[in-house]
């Protein structure tokens, strides 16, 4: 798995990787498999050309982003980072749109008072952990955001369990 694992450190490594991911005929037959399958769904479940993909900068939001490139879909790229807390992977995830010629769209989402919306997620939404409360506070704003961008639908990976060469992540994505 790590000899074809996504490389983020420049930008020609991402170059690098989307041609890897483009040319089949140097892949061993599962990675096919699992590209045909990630392309099988989006293909039959997205119809539509303009894509909206939630990209962290990871592998696991970057494949479905490939893949939706792949298929010729325009993809608009949306991150997000608190206001006033620059982050690294949205950062990442605005170089790899960059590179890949896609639209980014970083929503910066408000730090002051937040005790509104997490009375609103708990007693509105039904979240009952800590946890639930601090993941969905921000896409509360990246779901309006969305909207506002003329999307209803949107893309994501989710837990890759392939980490990738960031520092600190490989020891978090287990």
């Amino acid at each position: 798995i790590r000899k074809y694992q996504f490389s983020w450190t420049t930008s020609l490594s991402i170059r690098r990787d989307e041609q890897r991911w483009l040319d089949m005929s140097r892949k061993p037959r599962w990675i096919t498999k699992v590209r045909s399958s990630i392309v099988d769904a989006i293909q039959s479940e997205v119809p539509e050309k303009d894509v909206c993909v939630l990209l962290s900068g990871g592998g696991d939001s970057s494949v479905v982003g490939f893949a939706c490139h792949y298929l010729g879909k325009n993809v608009t790229a949306v991150s997000y980072e608190l206001k006033g807390h620059p982050n690294v992977d949205c950062e990442q995830a605005k170089q790899t749109a960059t590179i890949m010629g896609w639209k980014f769209v970083k929503v910066i989402v408000p730090t002051n008072d937040p005790s509104g919306w997490f009375k609103r997620l708990v007693l509105d939404y039904g979240c009952e952990l800590k946890t639930e409360v601090e993941v969905l506070y921000p896409f509360i704003f990246l779901a309006n955001r969305i909207k506002q961008l003329g999307f209803d639908k949107v893309l994501t990976g989710f837990s890759s369990p392939l980490p990738d060469d960031r520092k600190g992540t490989i020891l978090a994505r287990t």
